[in-house]
């Protein structure tokens, strides 16, 4: 009975959806013989749709879609072509339609529609021979499996980093006959697909094992949103009357036999049936209670709603008897669709999906009223936390509990900030209590919270007595006027005296006066609230009677002259330990003396042999210096002079001299006696630094010149999105809608990945990009970056090739960072070519991979090319490369390998890349004349 009102349901719906939706949507074009409806889809996905041996479209789409459209009364052509091709000419509008797997991955083209006409489920393919390693989406990180290429299968094992086990191949035909020939292999790929091929090539020795895995979805797709309608509509029609039956039973269960009686007519005697039970139960007085029992229940459903709503918490009903689960939506009304045990069970760990189970049979079981189970998820590849209260939602006439009721709350944001905030304060105890400096914390309101057992044993106190007289943040600083809120941190050394300091804490011990050195930092959150204040100090008494020591024994020994001797000796011993030499300057014999100490001579010069010693870039102020000193100049003399002696560590010995005049009796300058310091190691250092602020401001140039382009190439396409944005809200013809459409995607998108090659280039730059080396079979995996690169930069007229010269090339590579660069250049050459072809090549030479991609492109000039791997004259305006060229640089450069380019005008343009590697197995194919 419940089969049969919801068949007239969806008749009902079916009926109406039309009407309503033609009503809200006027902007659908007319589909007249002239200009009928195209629809355009791959040509091989078997049994769905595909080229048959008279090149004839065929497959379950082709027969489905011919019924609906003779139901809507529509021209149509159906025109078949690689998925790639139909993909774009739908987003550009060249055709009307298509059934495509509803993913993430195709949002971009069109609409999807709403009905679901296949379900895409994934299996294995296997020899009999050998056993089945394939159970679940995790084991094909463990083993290579042949995928589709662009599949949502092959799309999952990238998205989860599983490429190395990944083999794309396009032509499933050949994959299918290859496993079956070799008896080797496995294939991973829609069920259904997989059977038909099966059964067309008659592959005795190979089996099919379904897979746990996400299905997908296949729906119609058109840009047309009125057409979308119109096109669900119709198929829940055909699939309520079973008309669709018979397209099914042919495609997918040839095997099934159809018994002639139509359905619609059993379905027609029940629904007469439900109409006359209906009609004599709202005759009598179950009408009144029935529009009180619905506005109770709307009132309740629209509480149950905004309580779910507001405390995000999700409800769902078990049927005990059937073993489904059905989710209850935001409105507080169930969603329609029932969760087998098995589907539900997917969505989290099986631990605790058993510890659920467990609960509920013993709530069934009368065990428990009720209970609390703790759920994870892993759906979607991330792990989430919920608590789920269960509860008896319904019971039998016997008082049997027949559905359970669970309310799922989302906890993980809670659970993790609770383990961040552990992990914080552990950390803060951890610093805070080993800490080798005195440290404190003061709440809000200024009060001692917290000290740790350093400073403990400063202040010679017990944590708890100190604490429990709550000292204030200002008790050390001797100002009673300091407020928490308006303390802006101090940093200050003052004298805490035993007796006579009322700021001091009775807890505190001190057995002496103390100088202490103290900081107080306020700190505060993001709103700028004050969450405390953190302070450190340390005893610093010590040092302080140690600077009034030596202060006093300063004033001692320049006082005393009976210490003039060791003072002598200091002198000597400073001139050592510092590498100064004393110097006097004769003015009447003309000779330089250097004295190792105060009374011993180390060497005199005479001025020849003193300018000889002197570099000539020294020379001029050298000579200054000594003719200065020959006139006997009354004024202190300073002068720094580079020599042509080395000293130890190769650096140009040079000395810093510093002259005074000494008089004689009568006045006149005598002599010059000075300081000769050594001051190589500066003036190198002094050097280098000049040296490096040169490079520092050539990279900075380079850099700003780099910023001003990016910059331009930034707000181009943001102005382009900004300008046709607004367009929308001025006057316009509605047709031109599309034309905005499309150039905000494209400005948007090619602002998206300016971005990220921006970001990957800076990632580089910081060495943050990590290398993982593995065995990876080349041969398998280089055509598959060739197609992700040109493939969405093909041109009409333009041969794409690829040569692959081995049957087997395993090497030692990041093959994800090595198929990037393969990616980029193999797409910045499809773009520059119009006509001709873009050839690719790999090979393995002397420990070393060799990629090779070759254009017949209009080519560069000299200057273009010594200029294209700069990003200070990066272009990425309409023709230009972008950032792709130095990325491949970087990239190959941190590999241990390099880029090389030929090109000349009119003469298309070469790349060869090279990547240091090692091979496992090298087996080239054969030659072939």
């Amino acid at each position: 009975m419940k089969k049969l009102i919801r068949a007239l349901v969806v008749v009902m719906v079916a009926t109406m959806i039309p009407c309503l939706t033609i009503g809200q949507n006027t902007a659908s074009r007319q589909y007249t013989k002239e200009a009928p409806l195209v629809y355009e889809d791959a040509w091989d996905l078997w049994p769905y749709v595909f080229l048959n041996e008279h090149g004839e479209p065929e497959g379950f789409n082709i027969d489905m879609l011919k019924l609906v459209f003779k139901e809507l009364d529509i021209p149509y052509v159906i025109k078949l072509k690689p998925t790639t091709e139909a993909l774009e000419d739908l987003r550009a509008g060249r055709s009307d339609l298509m059934l495509r797997l509803a993913a993430s991955f195709h949002d971009d083209y069109a609409r999807y529609g709403e009905e679901a006409v296949q379900l895409f489920t994934h299996s294995v393919v296997t020899p009999k021979s050998k056993p089945v390693k394939i159970h679940a989406l995790e084991d094909l990180g463990q083993h290579k499996v042949i995928v589709h290429t662009g599949s949502l299968s092959h799309r999952m094992m990238v998205d989860h980093g599983w490429t190395d086990n990944c083999i794309p191949i396009g032509d499933m035909k050949e994959a299918m006959q290859r496993v079956c020939s070799k008896d080797d292999g496995m294939i991973v790929w829609n069920t259904l697909s997989l059977k038909w091929l099966m059964k067309k090539f008659n592959t005795a020795n190979l089996q099919i094992t379904p897979i746990d895995m996400p299905h997908g979805e296949y729906k119609f797709m058109s840009n047309d949103t009125v057409l979308l309608h119109k096109l669900d509509s119709v198929y829940a029609q055909l699939c309520a009357t079973d008309r669709m039956q018979p397209i099914l039973n042919k495609w997918f269960y040839p095997d099934r036999v159809d018994s002639g009686i139509p359905n619609w007519l059993g379905y027609a005697a029940a629904v007469i049936g439900v109409l006359v039970f209906l009609l004599l139960y709202y005759t009598i007085t179950l009408k009144l209670r029935e529009r009180k029992m619905t506005k109770l229940i709307a009132k309740h459903n629209r509480r149950l709603a905004l309580i779910l709503r507001t405390t995000k918490v999700r409800v769902w009903l078990y049927d005990v008897q059937r073993k489904v689960f059905v989710w209850m939506g935001d409105n507080g009304e169930m969603d329609g669709r029932e969760h087998p045990l098995s589907e539900f069970a997917d969505k989290y760990t099986s631990e605790t999906f058993m510890k659920l189970m467990q609960t509920i049979d013993k709530i069934v079981k009368g065990k428990h009223q009720s209970g609390v189970v703790g759920l994870t998820s892993t759906e979607d590849g991330n792990s989430r936390e919920y608590v789920s209260a269960l509860s008896v939602f319904r019971r039998s006439r016997r008082g049997v509990p027949t559905m359970i009721v669970g309310m799922m709350d989302d906890q993980t944001e809670r659970l993790l900030a609770q383990r961040k905030a552990k992990d914080g304060m552990l950390r803060y105890r951890s610093i805070f209590s080993t800490s080798m400096v005195d440290m404190t914390y003061y709440s809000p309101d200024g009060i001692l919270t917290d000290i740790n057992q350093k400073a403990c044993q400063t202040f010679n106190c017990k944590r708890e007595d100190i604490l429990a007289e709550h000292v204030p943040f200002n008790y050390a600083l001797e100002d009673d006027t300091l407020r928490p809120e308006t303390f802006e941190g101090s940093y200050s050394t003052h004298l805490i005296k035993v007796k006579s300091n009322p700021n001091l804490a009775d807890s505190i011990n001190f057995t002496r006066d103390v100088y202490y050195e103290q900081q107080l930092i306020p700190v505060s959150d993001a709103s700028n609230r004050l969450l405390g204040i953190f302070g450190s100090g340390r005893d610093v008494t010590e040092f302080v009677n140690s600077y009034h020591q030596l202060r006093r024994s300063i004033r001692q020994l320049t006082a005393t002259a009976s210490d003039i001797t060791e003072y002598i000796s200091n002198i000597n011993y400073a001139l050592h330990a510092g590498g100064v030499r004393l110097v006097n300057y004769s003015p009447s014999a003309h000779t330089l003396t250097v004295y190792r100490e105060m009374n011993v001579v180390q060497l005199t010069l005479t001025q020849s042999r003193f300018m000889s010693l002197v570099a000539e870039e020294s020379k001029r102020v050298a000579m200054r210096l000594l003719n200065n000193m020959d006139a006997r100049d009354d004024e202190p003399m300073d002068a720094s002079l580079k020599s042509t002696l080395r000293v130890k560590g190769g650096l140009t010995l040079a000395l810093q001299f510093h002259f005074l005049p000494i008089y004689n009796k009568v006045g006149d300058v005598e002599s010059y006696f000075g300081l000769c310091r050594d001051i190589s190691r500066e003036q190198a250092t002094a050097e280098e630094l000049e040296r490096e602020k040169t490079k520092a401001q050539e990279v900075e140039n380079v850099k700003n010149i780099f910023l001003r382009n990016m910059s331009h190439e930034i707000r181009t396409p943001i102005t382009t999105v900004v300008g046709f944005a607004e367009l929308f809200a001025q006057e316009h013809d509605p047709a031109e809608e599309d034309g905005f459409i499309t150039e905000i995607k494209n400005n948007a998108n090619f602002l998206l990945k300016l971005v990220n090659d921006i970001l990957f280039l800076s990632r580089l730059d910081a060495n943050m990009i990590e290398f993982n080396k593995a065995p990876i079979d080349f041969a398998y995996t280089f055509e598959g970056h060739c197609q992700m690169g040109w493939a969405k930069v093909q041109k009409p007229g333009v041969e794409y090739r690829v040569e692959n010269p081995y049957e087997h090339l395993v090497v030692e590579i990041d093959d994800g960072n090595v198929g990037k660069i393969v990616e980029q250049l193999v797409e910045n050459a499809a773009r520059k070519t119009v006509s001709g072809m873009v050839r690719t090549r790999y090979d393995f030479i002397g420990n070393h991979l060799l990629i090779t991609v070759e254009d017949t492109s209009d080519g560069m000039d000299q200057e273009t090319q010594s200029r294209l791997f700069e990003r200070s004259t990066i272009s990425v305006g309409e023709g230009g490369m972008g950032l792709g060229l130095p990325i491949c640089k970087e990239l190959a450069h941190q590999m241990g390998g390099y880029v090389y380019l030929n090109s000349a005008e009119g003469c298309g343009t070469t790349v060869w890349v090279v990547i240091p590697c090692t091979a496992m197995q090298v087996v080239k194919r054969p030659i072939t004349n």
